[in-house]
């Protein structure tokens, strides 16, 4: 036979018992009810808020780097030997590959907009980037080829644009330059030759790559990079090995975490999931309290009953 516990089997007795329904046991009931629905609706929103922030992030980093390095003024070519002597014994590092980034106009035959073109090394770009895991259209192709150089377009902006695999779009710069003592903007054609979709609706409606050699020419950069980016085997590591590269590279240089480039997004959810917190703990707080008004009520009750049977009993026997 089974033994129960003394403490389960007076619980067990007491729940089973049969108590007249009072206000006090109807309050109860209520705060108990209260108290599980709050509890259950912190635990539910603390989940989803988790959950989001973990699949934000996860579609952030899948395009931006774990760790950033850049300059006030562009790098030079001894600025990027500096950075790759400061990371090269850095073993969570897992890649890294420098980059160039700047707007530019991509007129198309039907449209036109205004976008960021990033400048990759196509041999580096599966290190540090997910884009090539990430075309829904054509292959991962910046070679410069011989006639025209390849571009990568996101979903959307190729939706816009009309823009199909194979077609000819034309990238107006804002750097300028001079040729026959006319000083015009620098302009250069591109072959679409995937399209990619990230989920990400910056990504995929404000971004286009390209290889770094096409981009250093389209923004008069030849030989100067906006920075590195490297990718770590543990996301989690980021900030640790930040502090590494910082201190061996010193002031001059901005090193930024992944973390560091979304700050205002996830300050943003971090306020959101802190007020949810604090709310979901008052109505907490407020059941609890509830319930344990509503005990103290129900002993003061039975403390009156037992002392009323007990007066009513020594009245029968003749005792005042």
């Amino acid at each position: 036979m089974l033994k129960l516990p003394f403490t389960t089997f007076i619980a067990w007795r007491y729940l089973r018992s049969k108590r007249k329904i009072t206000l006090v046991s109807i309050i109860s009931l209520i705060s108990f009810i209260g108290v599980t629905i709050g509890v259950s609706a912190l635990i539910i929103v603390l989940s989803v808020f988790n959950g989001f922030n973990g699949l934000v992030t996860k579609i952030l980093v899948e395009f931006d780097p774990h760790i950033r390095i850049e300059k006030k003024l562009n790098l030079s070519t001894e600025d990027f030997k500096k950075i790759e002597g400061a990371i090269s014994d850095i073993s969570q590092i897992r890649g890294y590959a420098p980059f160039v980034i700047s707007k530019a106009m991509l007129i198309s035959d039907r449209n036109n907009r205004v976008l960021y073109i990033k400048g990759i090394d196509p041999t580096k770009a599966h290190l540090v980037s997910g884009l090539p895991s990430k075309l829904v259209l054509g292959n991962f192709d910046l070679s410069d080829g011989d006639k025209l150089p390849k571009i990568i377009l996101g979903l959307t902006i190729a939706d816009r644009l009309n823009a199909l695999l194979g077609d000819t779009v034309t990238l107006v710069s804002p750097s300028f330059s001079s040729m026959f003592g006319l000083v015009q903007p620098n302009v250069k054609k591109f072959v679409v030759s995937g399209i990619f979709e990230s989920n990400n609706k910056d990504y995929d409606g404000y971004y286009a790559f390209t290889s770094l050699k096409s981009a250093q020419e389209l923004f008069d950069m030849r030989g100067k990079i906006n920075g590195v980016e490297i990718r770590l085997y543990d996301i989690d590591k980021s900030e640790d090995v930040k502090k590494i590269i910082q201190s061996r590279l010193g002031n001059e240089f901005q090193v930024k975490t992944w973390y560091d480039l979304h700050k205002d997004l996830y300050s943003v959810m971090q306020i959101e999931r802190w007020v949810a917190y604090v709310i979901l703990s008052l109505i907490i707080f407020v059941a609890t309290f509830n319930i344990l008004g509503s005990l103290t009520m129900s002993v003061i009750e039975k403390n009156e009953r037992h002392w009323n049977f007990k007066g009513d009993g020594c009245k029968k026997l003749g005792y005042r």
